[in-house]
């Protein structure tokens, strides 16, 4: 643990490239970043109905639902969906299908 509080420490404290509010899109820096094997679990994710992890669980992974709150993400199964929030995980949905070629070749149409 020491070694990770070490390590977290140097690049906090080490100098960035990109200062606040000056960011004009270009930058040194090159590559991409990966993550595996990471996870995170809502604070409510317990509250989700049994019949109703298994769909839940893809949609949070897919990012279809990411959750509402701002400081806290919090998946409030129990609270309502409005059509604006229906639409948004609607229009989530067909995006990653399209990037996963889902469609069968066929822009903007699902099998």
């Amino acid at each position: 643990a020491q070694v990770s509080a070490n390590r977290i420490n140097e690049v906090l404290d080490s100098d960035i490239s990109v200062k606040s509010g000056d960011f004009d899109g270009n930058t040194k820096e090159k590559g991409t970043i990966e993550f595996k094997n990471v996870s995170f679990k809502y604070p409510d994710a317990d509250e989700v109905s049994s019949y109703a992890w298994k769909a839940m669980d893809y949609m949070v992974r897919c990012g279809i639902i990411q959750g509402t709150g701002t400081d806290v993400k919090m998946l409030d199964p129990n609270g309502i969906v409005t059509r604006g929030m229906a639409a948004v995980m609607l229009q989530r949905y067909i995006e990653m299908c399209e990037r996963n070629n889902y469609t069968n070749g066929h822009k903007g149409m699902l099998l």
